[in-house]
């Protein structure tokens, strides 16, 4: 399998002993990487790309700040870090000069450097496995030694880099880094920037971000934004305070990832955002089977930096890392970015990466374990029997752990087949704790075990287990939904109305949100609101999808319209051919039209297929005309409830 190329970059600028490099966005001081903010570079490169030209205010803030409203203090601050970072004040040390009232020329001679256009392709390759010497410098050199450097730089892919990146056998080096980095406690990874240019291989960036997250989010006194709430970060023009705002963080960690040939290359940086303070900027670069060990270096080191204590157990998970088939990787990668899709098309396409990754290496636990995920979520997305997707993600689950029992996501998707198909309470139980301390920042353990909890009537520590969710991912919409649907089976109902409106209003064509906000206004009697909500949510599911019209037939029975009720009904099950009956929602429709002899038909249905809605017979009210039925405490003890 042919991997991609490090991207040439196309010229650079030269003064004094820096170097700057437009396409990767680095800027160097004797071949040292010289840690810089995004908005900082952006206004050095605007001011070097103008140089002898007097810049205004207006125009740096609008080229900078393209998408917002800034006040000029901001650029002030970034001059006055450039100026910092230059040293200027030294003998021969001017680059900025302030002109008033107007705005800011860069003074300094530069110089544009063109790269050699004569290395090719296979020069290039050759050379990446021997390039070796000390920094570069870009102050006096000779010529014909400064083109053997472009050269040699070149091969690499990446003059920005400007120096060796292999450092004894560790493979990296720290490029700068702060005194005083206290005060960090919460952190969010930006999406890692691909720089390979090629689209084709954002799913190995994406992955790659994720990766790290992860490795984060298992040191406890850290606490690492989740994926979801991240991603909604990519490309964005948003201002670093902005989005630590949003996230609640006080630490952002941005960064790049480059591979070529068999070589996988990362840059990360770490920004204290209050005071947008450069603490820390590292280089690494290892072979692509060792990929998880570099993301536990990152890790690590980023704990280190943030002068955070790592436990025992939590320095040997990170450090535990062991080489794995490059291509099974590659293929695992690609089913991440396609699961995190979340819909039907995505969740195929996932399954059948983790399977390729699976074929390709039986010993990789990475890949059964997003199988196993990937397994859970398909009874969402496409019709499948939930006994049978659950046991497949059974099967999955038992398997990776077999390989690795240090997998926080293998354990919470064990917890959850224990949950939802083998009504095993105890083993969910263990199976949840046991993600969290392996992971404490796995939202999707947080966020599963209150659903558990919730489910066993346990209201205040599911509500617990379910802000921590949300605090891990404050932007993703299926938490904050489920937080309300945990709200509601607690009694909550207002609050859970209220989560259900902020949902749509994050995302206005979320299908499910409005299934649960009809059923939210029909338990408060606001028949004309359940039934708006509940017909946009079908309308946006579309006519191939179950568009659950079950609950309808529940709405008008809640209401005293039994005609409308059964009519819904029938035309439900004359739809069987074609769409899978929530037979749950049918037996709920029953009970409210006093029919309990149907309903405990419908709901022994749903026992025999394990229907999600089941494990909620204990606290779901819409069942509470069937309750002083011995039927009724006779099926919660068979599930496991009693």
């Amino acid at each position: 399998m042919r991997w991609g190329k490090f991207v040439s970059p196309s010229h650079f600028y030269d003064f004094g002993s820096f170097r700057v490099d437009p396409e990767q966005r680095l800027l160097l001081r004797h071949g040292q990487l010289v840690a810089l903010t995004p908005k900082a570079f952006d206004t050095l490169l605007l001011l070097v790309e103008n140089h002898g030209r007097v810049v205004d205010k207006q125009t740096l803030m609008k080229c900078v700040w393209p998408d917002s409203f800034v006040e000029e203090g901001s650029l002030a601050r970034n001059i006055s870090v450039l100026r910092k970072l230059l040293e200027e004040g030294l003998p021969g040390h001017q680059y900025i000069e302030t002109i008033p009232k107007r705005g800011y020329r860069f003074v300094a001679h530069v110089r544009r450097v063109e790269p050699n256009p004569y290395v090719t392709d296979a020069q290039s390759e050759r050379h990446i496995d021997h390039v070796t010497g000390s920094s570069v410098s870009t102050g006096a050199t000779s010529l014909s030694h400064h083109r053997r450097l472009i050269v040699s730089m070149v091969t690499l892919g990446s003059i920005a880099l400007g120096a060796i990146l292999l450092l004894k056998s560790e493979d990296h080096r720290q490029v700068r880094a702060s005194s005083h980095l206290v005060g960090i406690r919460s952190l969010a990874v930006l999406p890692l920037a691909n720089l390979s240019h090629d689209p084709d291989q954002e799913y190995f960036a994406d992955g790659m971000t994720e990766a790290l997250i992860t490795d984060l989010a298992k040191i406890k006194s850290l606490r690492i934004v989740s994926r979801t709430s991240v991603m909604q970060y990519k490309n964005s023009q948003k201002p670093l305070k902005q989005i630590a705002r949003e996230l609640g963080v006080d630490g952002i960690v941005e960064g790049t990832v480059l591979r070529s040939g068999g070589k996988v290359r990362v840059t990360a940086q770490l920004i204290r955002v209050d005071n947008d303070e450069h603490l820390w900027a590292e280089m690494y670069e290892r072979n692509i089977e060792d990929a998880l060990i570099l993301q536990g270096e990152v890790a690590q080191t980023i704990a280190d930096q943030v002068r955070i204590q790592l436990l025992p157990g939590e320095r040997e998970r990170l450090s535990q890392r062991s080489r794995m088939d490059p291509v099974a990787y590659e293929l695992y990668l690609r089913g991440r970015y396609y699961w995190n899709k979340r819909d039907a098309n995505g969740i195929r396409q996932a399954l059948d990466y983790f399977q390729q990754a699976i074929a390709r290496d039986p010993n990789f636990a990475l890949g059964y374990a997003g199988l196993a995920d990937a397994h859970i979520v398909s009874t969402d997305s496409f019709a499948i029997p939930p006994r049978e997707a659950l046991n497949r993600a059974k099967a999955a689950a038992i398997r990776a752990l077999s390989l690795d029992d240090q997998l926080a996501e293998a354990h919470a998707s064990l917890a959850w087949v224990h949950f939802q198909l083998d009504w095993d309470w105890v083993g969910a139980d263990n199976e949840f704790r046991r993600a969290i301390e392996l992971n404490p920042g796995y939202a999707t353990a947080h966020h599963w075990y209150a659903q558990y909890l919730a489910a066993l009537g346990r209201t205040q520590e599911a509500a617990d287990e379910m802000a921590r969710a949300q605090q891990l991912d404050p932007l993703s919409l299926i938490i904050r939904l489920d937080a309300g649907a945990v709200d509601y089976w607690g009694g909550r109902l207002d609050s859970a109305l209220q989560r259900e409106l902020e949902v749509i209003q994050m995302d206005p064509n979320y299908v499910r949100a409005y299934f649960y906000l009809a059923i939210s206004y029909a338990d408060k009697r606001m028949l004309n609101e359940s039934l708006v909500a509940l017909r946009k949510g079908i309308q946006l599911a579309g006519p191939d999808s179950n568009p659950y019209s079950e609950i309808e037939a529940w709405i008008y029975a809640s209401d005293g319209r039994r005609s409308d009720a059964l009519n819904v009904i029938n035309q439900v099950q004359r739809l069987t051919a074609k769409h899978r009956i929530e037979n749950y929602y049918l037996a709920e429709a029953f009970a409210a039209l006093g029919n309990r002899d149907q309903a405990f038909e419908w709901l022994e249905k749903a026992y025999q297929e394990h229907t999600y809605w089941m494990v909620y017979l204990k606290v779901d009210p819409r069942l509470e005309p069937l309750r002083a039925d011995p039927r009724f405490q006779q099926l919660v003890q068979r599930v496991g409830l009693g």
